[in-house]
């Protein structure tokens, strides 16, 4: 993770020095888990279940950006009587790392609507195999702060053989600081 986020810094202290301040923008941001479940129809427990993160983008121009992201996931805890007797009561936690795309769409006003996608790695905790981490939404900006509505998915096995992949809707909230 600190890798990722001196490479953002890198990136952005490279994109200044070139001239292209206002070009990059860093996105912190928290969400909120809806509709959670895992493989195998497993039922979700617990009242908390969410993410945090930050996400660095840079502008091809104004309808595409680019970027890297990285977040804490917070999974629901599993309500399934097998798995919290042969596992534990909460499956695991993850921290992807990805690449980030938006679509900004060209209408004018202060209300920016887009649509966006996320594709990278899930580092998973606990005894569970990392794999793939996708996510495809869209929201709005408005005055610097970001809405959205996600579909994400965290791939993950137990054991070698045991699927336990963690999907949702997150609703997020962000602030945009420009660089």
């Amino acid at each position: 993770m600190k890798k990722v986020l001196i490479g953002l810094l890198a990136l952005s202290a490279v994109s200044m020095a070139a001239g292209n301040t206002g070009k990059m923008y860093i996105v912190p941001n928290i969400g909120l888990d809806f509709g959670s479940s895992y493989d195998n129809a497993w039922d979700t427990d617990g009242f908390f279940a969410g993410e945090m993160g930050v996400e660095g983008f840079y502008k091809l121009n104004d309808m595409f950006d680019l970027g890297l992201g990285v977040a804490f996931q917070k999974h629901a805890d599993i309500k399934d009587y097998w798995n919290k007797h042969h596992h534990s009561d909460e499956a695991y936690n993850s921290i992807p790392v990805y690449g980030t795309a938006k679509f900004n769409f060209p209408v004018g006003g202060e209300v920016k609507p887009f649509l966006k996608a996320d594709l990278g790695l899930s580092f998973n905790t606990s005894d569970y195999d990392s794999g793939m981490y996708f996510g495809m939404g869209g929201g709005l900006e408005y005055q610097n702060f970001v809405f959205d509505l996600m579909y994400k998915v965290n791939d993950a096995e137990a054991g070698g053989w045991w699927d336990a992949d963690y999907s949702r809707v997150v609703l997020g909230f962000g602030y945009r600081f420009n660089m």
